[in-house]
């Protein structure tokens, strides 16, 4: 069987839902994928997304909404999209709380955006992201540390912390693979052998005999 044509489309904050993407196309070129990574604020216009057998799209969760920049490629390619396997993970600091409440507000975030878009995606999730500290402003860093104490997440904002479950990453690799079966090769062409030509029996009679003899005409 020929390999997959699969497309990561993905946007990112501070980086992390670029390292989450990254890995997924690593996961996917491991068990023979062809896979090309695309960040959506740098996509190129004319891109096709019918060329491949299915797409990974995800974004982070910045004050309850998916980036501009995987909101404007889905509604841009939401025909291409619902016509085709394809799947969306949202990287949200909801998803290392231990509260249903949290988790609700993840996937609450996911179907706002599902339903504002018109994408019917065959698989979502919701994954643990970062928290760069050190690289917010005073605002920031205080409005997300107050945040990560609800959820009992890392406080401590001197340092940055990772929250991704890789783990998690890998089962949701897992669930892609098994939903885009690989490409059969297309079926060569029968040979198809002509029939031989019509032999036309010529007669001919001899002096000597009146028995006829074929020839080939």
């Amino acid at each position: 069987m020929s390999s997959r044509r699969i497309l990561v489309v993905y946007a990112t904050g501070y980086g992390q839902t670029a390292r989450i993407a990254g890995r997924m196309a690593d996961l996917l070129r491991h068990v023979g994928d062809d896979v090309t990574v695309i960040d959506a604020a740098r996509s190129p216009r004319l891109l096709t997304v019918r060329a491949y057998d299915g797409v990974i799209v995800g974004s982070p969760v910045a004050f309850g909404r998916h980036q501009r920049s995987i909101r404007r490629f889905v509604l841009e390619h939401q025909d291409e999209l619902n016509t085709r396997p394809s799947v969306f993970f949202s990287v949200n600091g909801a998803a290392v709380g231990d509260g249903d409440a949290e988790r609700t507000r993840a996937r609450r975030c996911v179907h706002a955006f599902l339903h504002e878009t018109g994408w019917r995606p065959a698989r979502t999730t919701v994954l643990g992201g970062a928290v760069p500290y050190t690289r917010y402003d005073l605002l920031h860093r205080w409005w997300t540390g107050r945040a990560m104490a609800k959820r009992g997440g890392p406080t401590e904002t001197s340092r940055d912390r990772e929250l991704t479950d890789w783990s998690e990453v890998r089962r949701f690799v897992e669930d892609v693979v098994a939903l885009m079966p690989r490409r059969l090769p297309a079926d060569r062409p029968e040979r198809i052998v002509p029939p031989a030509p019509h032999r036309r029996r010529e007669w001919r009679f001899t002096p000597s005999s009146t028995a006829a003899t074929g020839s080939a005409g």
